[in-house]
């Protein structure tokens, strides 16, 4: 949310309104240290949201106590991905408002792969399932522990009979209201 005049008004509005209601009362002195805490608020700048990969190469940079232009400097070394974000218009100034000011992460959408066919002895749908060690895939009921949720990334690796079974995982359908 933008901090702005518009903001720091309805601000004082919803105090104005507690004690109109009787919710709050303030004396004087509390009052204005209150309204002086909201302005302060209106200097924070807002967070940018970015992709993981660009807050591992912040957090990298900062790990190793680079500048703001030694971490731009070193942005080649971070792989393609991070050279194709920087380069797209607008975020050159994202990368430098996330380092100055620090950052949201960018939510990362998921999918599962539900294998309807399959089911267990019980009833239950298994999923799609991946195993790090083996570089395998393997179907199994839903389980937190185990690998069955897969990036954009992921997915392009999932074998073709299967990948048009992927749906949005559930969290992400929330969020995305």
């Amino acid at each position: 949310m933008k901090k702005d005049i518009e903001w720091f008004l309805n601000e004082i509005n919803k105090i104005y309104q507690e004690v109109v209601r009787g919710e709050k009362s303030f004396n004087e002195e509390a009052l204005l240290f209150h309204i002086a805490t909201i302005a302060r608020d209106m200097d924070e700048p807002e967070k940018p949201v970015v992709p993981q990969f660009v807050a591992e190469h912040i957090i990298r940079q900062k790990e190793l106590t680079a500048t703001l232009l030694q971490a731009i400097g070193r942005i080649k070394l971070s792989g393609t991905e991070m050279v194709n974000w920087i380069t797209t218009d607008g975020n050159d100034v994202l990368f430098c408002k996330a380092w100055l000011y620090g950052y949201e992460v960018e939510k990362e959408i998921l999918w599962e792969i539900p294998l309807p066919d399959l089911k267990t002895s019980d009833g239950d749908i298994q999923y799609l399932t991946y195993d790090h060690k083996a570089k395998t895939y393997f179907a199994s009921r839903r389980n937190a522990q185990l690998k069955q949720a897969f990036n954009a990334k992921d997915l392009a690796s999932v074998p073709t009979p299967h990948r048009h079974y992927a749906v949005l995982c559930d969290f992400n359908k929330k969020s995305r209201r």
